[in-house]
C-alpha cells in the first residue's frame, strides 16, 4: 500500500480522483476537498492573487527636506490604503477620533478626500508613530500648512 492512500486497493484511484480533485469554474483538475458542511475549500493559485506593483520614490524627494513633506505624507496615506497591515494603523485612526477630523471635527468618509498628517513633520526628525500622526481632511491639511507658513 503506498503511503497516504487511505482508500481499499479494490476501487482504484478514481475514488481518489473524485474524493480530492474536482471541476470549479473554468478550472479542471482542482486539488480540494469538502469539509463537513459542504464547503469547498481548494488550494490557491498564484494567479489568483492580485500582481501589486512597487511605486518607485522620486529621484529628488529627500525625506529631510520640508517641502517633501506632503509628498511622503501623501506616498504614506496610498500605501495604508492597499497593504492590509497599514489598513489597520487608518482604521485605528479613524476610530480613535470616531471618523472626525482633527482639525474642524467634522466626518470624514469614503466620499471626502483624506490625508495623514505628521504632527511633527519627518523632516524634523518626528517619529513616525501613531501619537505623531492625524487624520484631517485634505482641505484642512492645506490650510493647516498655510497658517504655518504664516507662523513661520
Amino acid at each position: 500500500m503506498a503511503m497516504g492512500k487511505k482508500t481499499p486497493p479494490q476501487q482504484g484511484n478514481q475514488m481518489d480522483q473524485k474524493k480530492y480533485f474536482m471541476t470549479i469554474g473554468n478550472r479542471n483538475w482542482v486539488f480540494s476537498v469538502k469539509d463537513k458542511d459542504d464547503k469547498v475549500i481548494t488550494l490557491v493559485k498564484a494567479s489568483d492573487r492580485a500582481i501589486v506593483r512597487h511605486v518607485k520614490i522620486k529621484g529628488d524627494a529627500n525625506p529631510f527636506d520640508p517641502q517633501w513633506d506632503a509628498y511622503f505624507e501623501d506616498r504614506i496615506g496610498r500605501q495604508m490604503t492597499t497593504n492590509p497591515a497599514e489598513k489597520k494603523k487608518l482604521a485605528r485612526h479613524w476610530r480613535e477620533r470616531d471618523g472626525n477630523c482633527q482639525n474642524n471635527n467634522e466626518a470624514i468618509t469614503s466620499q471626502t478626500r483624506w490625508t495623514l498628517r505628521y504632527i511633527v513633520p519627518r523632516s524634523l526628525r518626528g517619529p513616525d508613530t501613531f501619537s505623531n500622526r492625524v487624520l484631517v481632511h485634505q482641505s484642512c491639511h492645506g490650510y493647516i500648512n498655510a497658517k504655518e507658513l504664516v507662523a513661520i
